[in-house]
């Protein structure tokens, strides 16, 4: 499941603008630990946690 926090059922473009992101990281303590926790996430929630919270 933790493959999912990279997924998209659709192709996406993200557009960031420098000033953004200037102050996400300002909020974030430790933002390099965002995937991290994300993962930890998904795999917590399993397949069919991760499957229920998309509606299949």
């Amino acid at each position: 499941p933790e493959n999912y926090t990279n997924r998209s059922p659709y192709p996406i473009l993200h557009l960031l603008r420098e000033e953004s992101i200037e102050r996400v990281l300002e909020y974030y303590e430790y933002p390099e630990e965002i995937p991290v926790r994300n993962i930890e996430k998904m795999r917590e929630l399993g397949v069919e946690g991760v499957r229920k919270l998309l509606g299949e």
